[in-house]
């Protein structure tokens, strides 16, 4: 057999054995492919959003759980994607929803540029006028419950030392996720920092309206004490005046009859 033939024969079946490998281990554990590289750095990086359309998006749609549903599960789609320049257009979609997100490498950060058909503003500093989008609580409990934990024969080595088998504290540590995310603890631990928070700004509205009270209470008092004081002062006046007339009256009177004895 001649070598090109050897070599067509070879190439083809290295290429089948990428291809298969690609099909059978398409998985984001493969850092090294391209659409898990972007959506790896995605993941561990900040998501940030135009800070004037936030209210609207959130009010709209559930934000955080559609962008890292898409994140998290979805594709990229290369051939809708511009990757030339410094700042870098991905699309990414999952379902029916898709997105365009632009990333900056150099500055480790990813911004929402487009949510289906509808354009959202940016720049070229992805950080300018931007709000971050976090996480859902679903989303980040998967998150959590796709973790494993693996430990060096050093550690293990401890643990036989011990006493202990390195599934005893797998298993615990899988029954305390499992409490953890059977009783939603997010969501509880939320709930309970939302009510403590709103407490606490009752508590402050409360003292801050019992403060204009009070100073309300000041403020008539020092007005009346001020009233007072002017009636005081009058009544003071009017005496000084007429006893300025009294004295007046008098000296006058003196003067006559000085003038009489004169006469």
């Amino acid at each position: 057999m001649k070598f090109t033939q050897r070599l067509k024969y070879y190439l083809i079946g290295f290429g089948l054995g990428l291809f298969l490998v690609f099909l059978l281990f398409k998985d984001r554990t493969w850092s090294w492919l391209p659409e898990n590289r972007v959506l790896d750095f995605i993941v561990d990086h900040p998501i940030l959003v135009n800070k004037n359309a936030y209210s609207s998006l959130v009010d709209s749609i559930d934000l955080g759980k559609e962008i890292f549903n898409i994140v998290l599960n979805g594709s990229v789609d290369f051939s809708k994607s511009n990757t030339s320049g410094e700042i870098k257009l991905y699309h990414l979609h999952h379902n029916q929803t898709s997105i365009e997100i632009a990333l900056s490498f150099s500055d480790s950060v990813s911004r929402i540029v487009k949510i289906n058909q509808t354009d959202i503003p940016y720049t070229k500093n992805l950080n300018q006028n931007s709000s971050t989008i976090h996480m859902d609580n679903e989303n980040f409990i998967n998150l959590i419950n796709d973790i494993t934990f693996s430990y060096n024969n050093i550690f293990n080595c401890h643990l036989r030392n011990w006493g202990f088998e390195n599934n005893i504290i797998k298993d615990r540590i899988q029954d305390v996720r499992e409490r953890f995310l059977s009783g939603n603890q997010i969501e509880e631990i939320r709930q309970n920092v939302t009510s403590l928070v709103n407490e606490r700004l009752d508590e402050f509205q409360s003292a801050q309206n019992n403060a204009f009270k009070e100073l309300e209470v000041a403020i008539d008092k020092l007005e009346n004490h001020q009233r007072e004081m002017i009636a005081y002062f009058n009544k003071q006046l009017i005496a000084l005046e007429e006893e300025q007339k009294a004295s007046n009256g008098e000296v006058l009177k003196l003067a006559s009859m000085q003038n009489v004895n004169l006469s």
